[in-house]
């Protein structure tokens, strides 16, 4: 019997790989872990994103002087946003990309959170973009984000939306019998899948159950932009049906808006 890390009820099967928590809608794998290179046509919407999150950041908290990890870094993109602000960035990353974005002048550890950080390190901001939801363990990568955060520091944790309207349509799909869609969500066949699937309600809860720290903010980031969509798609449908997939998407563009979003950032502190 699979537990909820949320609730800590019985879940439910969905699929052979997929298993639903009926209380509170948490969502976990049995995929395999792994370590990675992620999905490719992803940079100009990550880069937008970034920025958007940085924008965000500043309002909360003065990010100047500010010591901060990313755990996962991969090609430095959120490191890069982060130029100009002050803040002391260092990253983790336990695929090859760790080399090539050090290469270009960050401090870069090779290796997993947490056990390749120096004893004893203290950050005043964590963050964890699309990394989150590749966890084998949640609960002991947030423990330890708790362990490393110095007393009133700040973790972000910015991951997939169970609730977004994107992933409700394709397990809708998967009911039917259409289940690539779903696959391609949870990134199954791929180096390193997704283990979990959280929502809006119930990660703030995980957090509360399992640690001090508190929310600060939450909000919404586009799983889709009309820059970098023909790209991202012709990565993962080339051809024709790249390009009709892409017309379709931009005139869906500003209804989405208005949807649940596939994608979502926490904002949390450590009080102190």
């Amino acid at each position: 019997m699979m537990e909820c890390v949320v609730c800590s009820s019985a879940m439910a099967q969905a699929s052979s790989w997929r298993y639903r928590c009926r209380e509170c809608g948490f969502e976990q794998s049995t995929l395999q872990a792994g370590a990675g290179r992620g999905v490719d046509g992803l940079e100009t919407l990550r880069r937008t994103n970034f920025r958007r999150l940085v924008d965000h950041l500043k309002l909360l908290m003065p990010l100047s002087g500010l010591r901060c990890l990313e755990v996962g870094c991969a090609e430095g993109w959120f490191l890069d946003a982060l130029s100009g602000t002050g803040v002391m960035v260092s990253a983790i990353e336990p695929s090859e990309m760790a080399v090539t974005t050090a290469a270009r002048g960050y401090e870069v550890i090779q290796g997993f959170f947490p056990e390749a950080l120096p004893p004893g390190s203290q950050y005043d901001l964590i963050v964890w973009n699309d990394v989150f939801e590749h966890l084998p363990d949640p609960k002991a990568a947030l423990w330890a984000c708790e362990t490393h955060l110095s007393q009133g520091g700040w973790l972000v944790l910015n991951l997939p939306n169970s609730d977004g309207v994107f992933y409700r349509i394709a397990k809708a799909a998967a009911k039917v019998g259409w289940s690539g869609y779903l696959d391609r969500m949870w990134q199954k066949d791929f180096v390193s899948p997704h283990l979990t699937y959280f929502s809006a309600s119930n990660l703030p809860r995980f957090v509360a159950r399992q640690s001090q720290l508190e929310l600060q903010s939450q909000f919404r980031l586009p799983s889709l932009t009309k820059e970098g969509l023909k790209e991202r798609l012709a990565a993962s449908h080339p051809g024709l049906l790249g390009a009709v997939l892409a017309t379709m998407l931009r005139i869906a563009l500003p209804a989405l808006r208005w949807l649940p979003a596939d994608a979502m950032v926490f904002v949390f502190r450590k009080p102190g």
